[in-house]
């Protein structure tokens, strides 16, 4: 969904005057006939989208539909990019603590590494991340 305010660099609580303005301001600032043929198409689409902006802001029952469905589109986007992100984090932290577990295993350097002080911490949080991954999963599982 597109942000019209941001689109007219406005604040959402801009009045009707200020709303004309920007739209007059940006409409000159960015119509095809300012442009070369190169840039012209770039141009018309903008110009369509300002257009398409003010028409739904300088209406006010358009502008309460659109802040309504706007609201709800941004808080419905909070709630699933911040489930995906963490559940994306979790995941490459997995990822990452396996292959170090693994490298340590098989490796003549990881080897002589976690032989080391900071090695050996670094391989107990890894191999305590990976318990903890594998029994919530399970859990997981066993819910399903």
């Amino acid at each position: 969904m597109k942000n019209y305010y941001k689109l007219l660099e406005l604040d959402p609580e801009a009045s009707d005057e200020v709303i004309q303005k920007a739209y007059r301001t940006l409409a000159r600032k960015h119509h095809p006939d300012q442009y070369h043929s190169t840039n012209k198409a770039y141009s018309s689409e903008h110009m369509k989208n300002l257009n398409e902006a003010y028409t739904t802001l300088s209406n006010p029952s358009r502008r309460r539909r659109y802040d309504a469905q706007f609201q709800s589109f941004k808080n419905s986007r909070k709630t699933i990019d911040g489930k995906v992100a963490v559940e994306k984090i979790k995941n490459i932290a997995f990822w990452a603590t396996l292959t170090l577990v693994i490298i340590g295993a098989f490796s003549s350097f990881a080897r002589i590494f976690f032989l080391t002080p900071v090695g050996r911490i670094i391989l107990v949080v890894a191999m305590g991340f990976l318990f903890f991954k594998f029994r919530n999963f399970r859990k997981k599982r066993a819910k399903a």
